[in-house]
């Protein structure tokens, strides 16, 4: 989701437990080293493989597994994706992330010609370049907290898994470097576009302006959107790691309160798909505010 796009796995060391960390977005996420030979949650919180990622709905210490939230397959090698590789992270773009990312356009409903085309053209870039940078504020964290991370954008947003284990601190610094990258792309924008370039140039070119409109709007509104604290987005994560991994219930029926109430705002406003999105978001943190089960 570019929307909301980040999840991740966070395994803090021995006497911790695990804690599920993201974005977003969508939804960063990375994963721990096992004990043995397969990954196994600790927590049970986050299940990982080496091709999908499960979110679960689960609390506790120990290994104590929930519903899951939802499975999404991060394999780089899916039909239609796209792999590169930048500063040493590699990255993979699936082909729905393209799809979702144009159908989000505002342009994307109006009327149907080459200048249309050009301005959903500059929305899905500025989106690319946007999420990007997002979770490459998580990777390099991971990468400074010696995980070995990667990036995968797919339909609902964006994820930066990585091997290592992460204390609550460490885990917090990563959840927040998302946002905080978004926000400082985006600020950069806004000054760009009110104290550097000439106001004429916005007036007289329409993509211009659309470039610097969709830049400031994706990165400073959706960055703080995702600060939210609602799981599986940036903000909940940062409470979590703040709680130290305990009182899920808690975290569970503050993401529930919030969600519930930013939906009936956006269903007042007339944004449906926002409300549905928030109203999803709002039954999976119901979810994880019921008891533990095994």
């Amino acid at each position: 989701m570019s929307v909301p796009a980040a999840s991740r796995r966070c395994a803090p060391p021995a006497g911790g437990r695990s804690s599920v960390s993201a974005v977003a977005d969508a939804f960063a996420l990375r994963q721990s080293r096992p004990r043995s030979g397969h990954r196994v949650p600790a927590g049970g919180d986050v299940d990982v493989t080496r091709t999908s990622v499960a979110i679960r709905a689960g609390q506790g210490g120990g290994l104590r597994f929930g519903r899951p939230m939802f499975q999404v397959s991060t394999s780089p090698h899916q039909p239609g994706t796209w792999r590169f590789t930048l500063f040493g992270i590699p990255v993979a773009v699936h082909w729905m992330f393209w799809v979702v990312v144009a159908i989000l356009s505002p342009d994307a409903r109006g009327a149907h010609g080459p200048t249309t085309f050009s301005l959903v053209l500059i929305w899905v870039v500025v989106a690319l370049v946007s999420i990007l940078v997002h979770e490459f504020g998580h990777a390099l964290f991971q990468r400074r907290f010696g995980g070995r991370p990667r990036v995968f954008l797919y339909g609902m947003g964006g994820l930066a898994i990585s091997d290592g284990r992460f204390s609550h601190r460490e885990g917090l610094l990563i959840s927040a470097a998302g946002p905080g990258a978004g926000l400082v792309l985006g600020a950069a924008a806004w000054v760009i576009a009110n104290w550097v370039l000439p106001s004429e140039w916005l007036y007289q070119s329409a993509l211009l302006s659309r470039l610097f409109q969709s830049a400031i709007w994706i990165n400073i509104v959706w960055s703080i959107f995702n600060l939210l604290p609602i799981l599986p987005m940036d903000g909940g994560h940062i409470l979590e790691h703040l709680m130290g991994g305990r009182k899920a219930q808690i975290r569970g029926w503050v993401g529930v309160a919030t969600a519930a109430l930013c939906g009936v705002v956006a269903l007042q406003s007339g944004w449906v798909f926002m409300a549905v999105f928030l109203g999803f978001l709002a039954y999976q943190n119901y979810q994880l505010a019921q008891p533990r089960w095994r």
